[in-house]
């Protein structure tokens, strides 16, 4: 990956200074590379457009995994955006 950190992709739109640069936010690469996802996403949620959604280790839907995707839903309003994210098929 270019990138690994979810700081890094904020300071690449930082510098770009675009009003039309988003993170594509990769929860299932997030949690194994940096963990802290709640915090994470609060910080970052004005810059994520879109947020990819698969639970570690294996990959899977949410709930067969070690997210609890039920506490990190609850803790932002964006629950109620569905356009958000991409949920596995």
């Amino acid at each position: 990956f270019f990138l690994c950190r979810t700081n890094q992709a904020l300071d690449i739109i930082e510098a770009v200074g675009s009003d039309n640069v988003f993170v594509q936010y990769d929860i299932y690469h997030m949690q194994i590379m940096e963990g802290n996802l709640a915090s994470t996403i609060e910080r970052s949620l004005k810059l994520i457009a879109h947020m990819q959604v698969a639970d570690p280790p294996a990959r899977h839907e949410p709930g067969t995994g070690e997210i609890n995707f039920g506490f990190l839903l609850s803790l932002t309003s964006w629950i109620c955006s569905t356009e958000l994210f991409a949920w596995p098929t």
